[in-house]
């Protein structure tokens, strides 16, 4: 499945240790935050109701964007509810979360939590 992932959805070795040197037990369960953008209401509240399928309370608000705040854009960010980290469980949330965002017509812009 990490062969259909762009690279920046993809957990690297390297990210993983750097988890566990801050604090991060592998296997212990912990809460994921996750962040995606929308270009549309229909979108954001699609990929909520999906989310929300996963035991999430994802929050959905508009945002203002460009010089003149003309633009708009949705975004849909929330955290999990705490499941058992490990490597491979992290990239398969991690690439399940890029494709509901696709599926969805969103992007999943990352992850991320708190470490020590």
């Amino acid at each position: 499945m990490n062969d259909e992932l762009p690279p920046a959805h993809v957990v690297s070795d390297d990210t993983w240790l750097m988890l566990l040197e801050h604090g991060v037990v592998d296997g212990e369960p912990h809460a994921v935050d996750y962040f995606f953008y929308a270009s549309a209401k229909a979108q954001a509240v699609s990929l909520a109701v999906q989310l929300k399928r996963y035991g999430s309370a994802p929050h959905v608000e508009l945002r203002r964007t460009g010089r003149l705040r003309l633009g708009r854009e949705w975004i849909v960010n929330g955290a999990t509810a705490p499941f058992a980290l490990t490597h491979a469980t992290l990239q398969a949330w991690v690439a399940s979360m890029y494709h509901l965002g696709r599926a969805a017509g969103a992007a999943f812009d990352g992850w991320g939590f708190p470490v020590d």
